[in-house]
């Protein structure tokens, strides 16, 4: 039998460091966000993007664990913090 990898379908946002007078605020502010899993008008989600398993860089493994509708904790990067929503996932099967 002949197994095919899970499928990931995503969503991305980047919010710039911009939107809130300091990045310990905005941190504090998206963490809640994902925790609560509430829409928040500083976070403008990507349209919906297919990852296979084997597509996912290291550092983005947790997706591998996410329950579908979760968002990640935000991740610092240059000009804002990054989060990710696990839209839905098609688990890995024997075809």
């Amino acid at each position: 039998p002949e197994v095919e990898q899970a499928e990931y379908d995503i969503a991305r946002a980047v919010v710039p460091f911009s939107a809130m007078p300091s990045r310990d605020e905005l941190r504090s502010h998206l963490a809640a966000v994902a925790k609560d899993g509430r829409a928040d008008s500083l976070v403008q989600w990507s349209d919906p993007f297919v990852l296979m398993h084997d597509e996912i860089a290291q550092d983005k493994n947790f997706i591998y664990t996410m329950k579908v509708g979760e968002i990640s904790q935000p991740f610092e990067l240059y000009n804002g913090f990054e989060m990710f929503k696990l839209v839905s996932k098609i688990p890995q099967r024997v075809v």
